[in-house]
């Protein structure tokens, strides 16, 4: 089985003002609203966009050595970013 890999949406639209805010906004949902990422959730969002694709557990290792920690601290809150992110249409 091959883990998922994480994209950003196609019809997403963001900007970054630095590595520590993004807002975003799904283009396809009339409905929606722009999102601001912070922090953390900022770093996953930059991660993301730079790769070509990437799992979960390349996720959790790059975030990791970006900030010296070990991967099995921060996968509950990147797997939350994640799922709210999916959510929000925002990923696939």
């Amino acid at each position: 089985m091959t883990a998922e890999a994480h994209r950003i949406g196609g019809d997403v639209a963001w900007v970054s003002s630095g590595p520590e805010r993004v807002v975003v906004l799904d283009l396809a949902d009339p409905a929606a609203t722009p999102t601001a990422l912070e922090g953390s959730a900022a770093a996953i969002w930059h991660t993301i966009a730079d790769a070509d694709g990437i799992t979960r557990d390349e996720l959790l290792q790059v975030l990791a050595e970006s900030f010296a920690v070990q991967a099995g601290d921060i996968a509950d809150d990147v797997d939350a970013v994640l799922r709210r992110l999916r959510e929000l249409s925002l990923i696939s």
